[in-house]
Protein backbone atom coordinates (compact mmCIF):
# COMPACT_ATOMS: atom_id res chain seq x y z
CA UNK A 1 0.00 0.00 0.00
CA UNK A 2 1.22 3.48 -0.92
CA UNK A 3 1.82 5.99 1.62
CA UNK A 4 -0.12 9.70 1.55
CA UNK A 5 3.60 10.72 0.53
CA UNK A 6 4.53 8.59 -1.88
CA UNK A 7 1.04 9.46 -3.48
CA UNK A 8 1.69 12.84 -3.61
CA UNK A 9 5.19 12.17 -5.42
CA UNK A 10 3.77 10.18 -7.86
CA UNK A 11 0.84 12.94 -8.71
CA UNK A 12 2.37 15.91 -8.05
CA UNK A 13 2.53 18.56 -11.55
CA UNK A 14 5.40 19.58 -12.98
CA UNK A 15 8.27 21.27 -10.76
CA UNK A 16 10.57 22.36 -13.49
CA UNK A 17 7.80 24.68 -15.25
CA UNK A 18 6.98 25.91 -11.72
CA UNK A 19 10.87 26.43 -11.09
CA UNK A 20 11.04 28.66 -14.83
CA UNK A 21 7.80 30.27 -13.92
CA UNK A 22 9.66 31.45 -10.60
CA UNK A 23 13.03 32.27 -12.27
CA UNK A 24 11.13 34.54 -14.35
CA UNK A 25 9.29 36.25 -11.75
CA UNK A 26 11.59 36.45 -9.15
CA UNK A 27 15.43 37.70 -9.11
CA UNK A 28 17.67 34.36 -8.64
CA UNK A 29 19.92 33.64 -5.89
CA UNK A 30 17.05 35.00 -3.41
CA UNK A 31 15.73 32.97 -0.87
CA UNK A 32 12.43 30.84 -1.24
CA UNK A 33 10.25 29.68 1.11
CA UNK A 34 8.66 26.73 0.20
CA UNK A 35 5.20 26.63 2.46
CA UNK A 36 3.30 23.49 2.10
CA UNK A 37 6.43 22.24 0.39
CA UNK A 38 5.02 18.70 0.25
CA UNK A 39 7.58 15.87 -0.30
CA UNK A 40 9.90 18.82 -1.99
CA UNK A 41 9.36 18.76 -5.27
CA UNK A 42 10.66 22.13 -5.51
CA UNK A 43 13.85 21.76 -4.08
CA UNK A 44 16.18 20.57 -6.51
CA UNK A 45 14.87 22.47 -9.62
CA UNK A 46 14.49 25.94 -7.77
CA UNK A 47 18.38 25.24 -6.68
CA UNK A 48 19.42 24.25 -9.75
CA UNK A 49 17.87 27.62 -11.10
CA UNK A 50 19.95 29.72 -8.79
CA UNK A 51 17.56 29.73 -5.60
CA UNK A 52 18.17 29.18 -1.86
CA UNK A 53 14.93 26.46 -1.08
CA UNK A 54 13.81 26.17 2.57
CA UNK A 55 10.48 23.56 2.49
CA UNK A 56 8.13 24.03 5.86
CA UNK A 57 5.55 21.19 5.61
CA UNK A 58 3.41 19.96 8.53
CA UNK A 59 2.62 16.44 7.44
CA UNK A 60 4.54 14.26 9.07
CA UNK A 61 5.06 11.33 5.92
CA UNK A 62 5.64 14.37 3.68
CA UNK A 63 7.97 16.45 5.70
CA UNK A 64 10.08 13.14 6.15
CA UNK A 65 10.03 13.27 2.61
CA UNK A 66 10.81 16.63 1.65
CA UNK A 67 13.78 16.58 4.86
CA UNK A 68 15.54 13.38 2.71
CA UNK A 69 15.40 15.80 -0.30
CA UNK A 70 16.90 18.97 1.27
CA UNK A 71 19.81 17.04 2.76
CA UNK A 72 20.81 15.23 -0.40
CA UNK A 73 20.78 18.78 -1.88
CA UNK A 74 22.17 20.91 0.99
CA UNK A 75 19.46 22.02 2.14
CA UNK A 76 16.83 22.25 5.04
CA UNK A 77 13.11 21.44 5.60
CA UNK A 78 11.48 21.90 8.82
CA UNK A 79 8.05 21.00 9.99
CA UNK A 80 5.85 23.58 10.61
CA UNK A 81 1.59 23.70 11.63
CA UNK A 82 0.04 26.21 9.68
CA UNK A 83 -1.49 27.25 13.18
CA UNK A 84 2.18 27.79 13.96
CA UNK A 85 2.48 30.57 11.78
CA UNK A 86 2.05 34.23 12.89
CA UNK A 87 -1.12 35.83 11.11
CA UNK A 88 -1.63 39.58 11.14
CA UNK A 89 -4.81 40.90 11.55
Amino acid sequence: MWTDAQLYDAFSSAPDAAADFLAFIAPCGGLLIDVGCGTGPLCAPTQARGFRWCGLESDPGRFQRAREVAVRHGTTARPCGFEELEHEQ
